[in-house]
């Protein structure tokens, strides 16, 4: 198991699984035990749900990039400081199609004990940390682009049509957002997106990417990326979309 100290959290990692442990905080979680359960008027509601991809393939500059790691963590964790207790956090990575390559999986409930401030800092910090885990081969930089079936399996998880009045879902992509797979190759200009299998995300919040267009070109590729997924994002049945190359 390969340990590395990020300020005052500690993440573990091993194989098929992650601890993270911070204070008197500690949860052990895997990709296969872990329990599963935008706009300005978000951040009214008492409870929210923040699914959180971490795309850790070799195009996106969060794995090599240290500013920009440290500017996309500072991003996340103003919502995360934000939550209500009994919200509900999720943060996965992705990027090569084959689970065993992405083995980290953390989710948390907001609570007296993992209170939103604590949860922001924990956040901050391995987000923050991805370029050094990876220059550490504590987490692996990928050579394929797999956004769509990683969306497919978060859609699995979740379910807004009951909660999206209670509990508003929002996943956040921190991607450039060039699928890059079997389905689609979005690197070409012509490249286009497969509509989704119905609205597999119907009722859920809103999809946000981070970072999309990021280091591949000019505005006009980054237009071209963001309208093929403000499309596909409608098509799946968010409420809202927001893609962003900076901010």
């Amino acid at each position: 198991m390969k340990k590395i100290l990020i300020g005052l959290a500690i993440f573990a990692v091993g194989i098929g699984g992650v601890v993270v442990a911070s204070g008197g905080l500690a949860t052990a979680m895997t990709s296969k035990e872990a329990t599963s359960n935008g706009a300005a008027d978000y951040q009214n509601y008492d409870l929210r749900r923040i699914v959180i991809g971490l795309d850790l393939s070799a195009s996106n500059p969060l794995v090599d990039d240290e500013r920009y790691a440290r500017k996309v963590a500072k991003r996340i964790g103003k919502d995360v400081g934000t939550m209500k207790f009994r919200s509900e956090i999720m943060i996965r990575t992705f990027g090569a199609y084959d689970p065993s390559n992405n083995p980290f999986a953390y989710d948390a409930v907001v609570s007296a004990r993992n209170r939103p401030e604590s949860l922001k800092k924990d956040v901050v910090a391995f987000v923050s940390s991805v370029p050094g885990l990876i220059d550490k081969g504590v987490l692996e930089s990928q050579n394929s682009t797999n956004i769509l079936a990683f969306l497919e399996n978060v859609s699995e998880d979740l379910d807004c049509r009951d909660d999206y009045k209670e509990m508003p879902t929002t996943v956040i992509l921190v991607t450039d957002g060039v699928e890059d797979s079997e389905y689609a190759n979005l690197s070409h200009s012509r490249g286009k997106l497969p509509l989704p299998d119905g609205k597999i995300f119907y009722r859920c919040y809103e999809l946000q990417i981070l970072g999309i267009g990021r280091g591949i070109g000019g505005p006009k590729e980054t237009r071209r990326l963001r309208d093929v997924w403000a499309v596909w994002s409608k098509a799946a049945g968010f409420k809202h979309f927001t893609a962003l190359n900076d901010w």
